[in-house]
């Protein structure tokens, strides 16, 4: 078996396995940290895999791949008999121009897909880099209400969290992502902090879909 059919089983085994991780870890907790870390990590392999794959497979393309020029070495001679004289339009030399024309289609194929799967790699890096700073961003508070018809959040501060002044900029967290922002009027007789809703473009009414229970942080993004 050589090497590309080996990468070829190989790659098979894992989709069949991420597969089954995605029946049954996702069909049964699509939030559960562990089944999601675990499909996330098959996933970069699998990618890591396909990538050595068509690595393999360029290089045996360009391998298969003659020189164009005709080759301008003496005639060999064996047994002072010389040979028959290669011609740059045998099938011993070069490929004819609908076999290389489909060849540098085949490599520029493959040089694409290896580029697009580093970029899809690198965005997701960056994305999951970005839900671990969230997840990891101070706890300042909990949302107790809010009200899209009047754009105001009432939140209670956490133990340890600063005062905010007016017109403090915060953020709204919910599991491991950001829902909107708020920014600080002012701190009531309670002690609770009264804010305001900042506007967004891509939501229906403007407004982002703050609940009862969210996560006031600081956007660590920024």
């Amino acid at each position: 078996m050589n090497t590309t059919n080996i990468l070829l089983a190989t790659t098979s085994i894992l989709i069949l396995v991420a597969f089954g991780l995605s029946l049954k870890g996702f069909s049964d907790d699509r939030d559960d940290p562990d089944n999601r870390e675990e499909f996330a990590q098959l996933k970069k392999e699998m990618e890591e895999l396909e990538a050595e794959r068509r690595a393999f497979e360029l290089s045996q393309l360009r391998a298969a791949a003659p020189p164009v020029s005709p080759v301008s070495d003496p005639e060999p001679i064996i047994d002072d008999e010389p040979l028959e004289a290669i011609t740059p339009g045998s099938a011993t030399t070069e490929l004819d121009e609908s076999e290389r024309s489909a060849l540098e289609e085949r490599i520029a194929e493959l040089e694409n897909g290896i580029q697009q799967q580093e970029e899809e790699t690198e965005e997701e890096a960056l994305y999951k880099k970005r839900e671990k700073m969230i997840s990891m961003a101070l706890d300042m508070g909990t949302v107790l209400s809010a009200s899209k018809e009047h754009a105001t959040v009432i939140y209670e501060p956490s133990r340890n969290s600063p005062n905010h002044q007016p017109g403090t900029m915060l953020a709204v967290r919910r599991k491991s992502g950001i829902i909107g922002e708020i920014e600080v009027d002012r701190l009531d007789a309670s002690g609770k902090y009264v804010a305001t809703m900042r506007p967004q473009d891509f939501t229906e009414d403007g407004y982002p879909d703050i609940r009862p229970g969210d996560t006031i942080i600081i956007d660590p993004t920024k």
